[in-house]
């Protein structure tokens, strides 16, 4: 029988993919040559998402350590069609209390969820920003404004963050009594509604 073609692409001996933390890697030796289109015709993964990045004019691409070499081969394909490569920054993993990596066990993995559970948005969004990331002071309560200010990927630690239920419960505390007294008895109004206690918010 005769196999049906497929289109692969010949790995470099190494490549810099990362503008912020420029890992080096022996392209040889992690990934080797790869497939672009299977033999049915369809591409596979990380030509899709590196010719989308390159359509879609992505300028940075923020993902997980553990997707690292799928960096790789996705640079790799950019440079081959001749597209500019985005800046890359890879971030460690979230970790469980337990120093396992984060999953649905650990407990509540949606926005929405949280929402649910009384967590406000500007509660959520501190906190995980405090995950692995610090402005050099010893401030933790910050509002969106000051984090979109202050935020840079360059201060993010390449420790793994340890998702403290307790400390998200508290800086949520915090941000909660820093609302005005009626927002927050509107919010009070409408999970009690929500959970079937009241009637009206």
């Amino acid at each position: 029988p005769i196999s049906r073609p497929y289109l692969a692409l010949a790995a470099g001996a190494s490549a810099y993919i990362s503008p912020i933390s420029r890992p080096y890697l022996d392209v040889e030796a992690t990934i080797g040559d790869f497939i672009l289109l299977r033999s049915g015709g369809m591409p596979v993964y990380n030509f899709c998402v590196a010719v989308d990045d390159a359509l879609m004019e992505v300028s940075t691409v923020i993902r997980a350590e553990e997707h690292l070499t799928n960096t790789v081969r996705q640079a790799l394909i950019l440079e081959a069609l001749g597209y500019e490569l985005p800046q890359y920054a890879h971030l460690s993993l979230v970790l469980g209390e337990d120093r396992s990596k984060l999953s649905k066990r650990h407990g509540a993995t949606s926005v929405d969820q949280f929402r649910k559970e009384g967590f406000l948005p500007q509660a959520m969004v501190n906190y995980l920003c405090l995950l692995g990331w610090n402005d050099s002071t010893d401030q933790e309560i910050y509002t969106v404004d000051e984090l979109t200010a202050k935020f840079s990927l360059e201060r993010v630690t390449k420790s793994p963050a340890v998702f403290d239920i307790k400390k998200l419960r508290w800086l949520n505390g915090q941000h909660l009594r820093a609302l005005p007294e009626e927002q927050r008895s509107q919010l009070i109004g409408e999970h009690l509604v929500e959970a079937g206690v009241a009637t009206d918010a």
